[in-house]
């Protein structure tokens, strides 16, 4: 019986070859984290979200609505920081709340695609813009953090967001689920 050599390959053609192009490849890739392939995206973003939702007022439905905007600063590793204005259109109409930014990460996939959390706090001591009320009125107070999905387009100068569905963390008392915000961010 004769015995054939279905695969055989030899250092010098590993080393000379297409092979070693794409083992080049694929070791770049497995060694350079998410982060620093999408370091096309650090920088200052200005960002513009949106939510709302069908609750209840007292004995009947309304339409609350949540806006933020935000502006965020992704440094080359892929960190997070800035600050965050947040409005709602129930219980204290109108009001506006500054709150830091005070971590999250950044990382997207050489598609475009990535995820995005911000984490903000909410101090109990903390006014909203005009000082008449606390920021407590957001319903939470300490750390929080928003996550998001979202798609970079127009050459890395948007990105279209929308919540996960565990947007908000630490959860609320649904597993996690809340109606999440969606919007867009541009760059600076």
């Amino acid at each position: 019986m004769k015995q054939r050599t279905i695969f055989s390959i030899s250092c010098t053609e590993v080393l000379s070859g297409r092979l070693w192009s794409s083992l080049v490849v694929f070791l770049i890739l497995l060694v350079v984290p998410a982060t620093a392939r999408g370091a096309t995206l650090q920088g200052g973003w200005a960002c513009l979200w949106h939510l709302s939702t069908l609750g209840q007022s007292g004995s009947s439905s309304a339409i609350f609505n949540f806006n933020q905007l935000t502006q965020l600063t992704v440094n080359g590793t892929g960190s997070v920081s800035g600050t965050l204005f947040f409005s709602r259109s129930f219980g204290a109409p109108g009001e506006v709340c500054d709150l830091p930014v005070t971590g999250g990460s950044l990382s997207v996939g050489a598609n475009g695609v990535g995820n995005l959390s911000v984490t903000f706090t909410v101090s109990s001591a903390a006014k909203d813009e005009d000082k008449d009320l606390s920021c407590s009125m957001l319903g939470v107070t300490g750390s929080q953090t928003e996550n998001y999905r979202f798609v970079a387009a127009s050459s890395n100068t948007k990105l279209y967001f929308i919540g996960t569905d565990d947007f908000f963390t630490p959860s609320t008392t649904d597993s996690g689920d809340f109606p999440s915000i969606s919007g867009v961010c541009e760059r600076q």
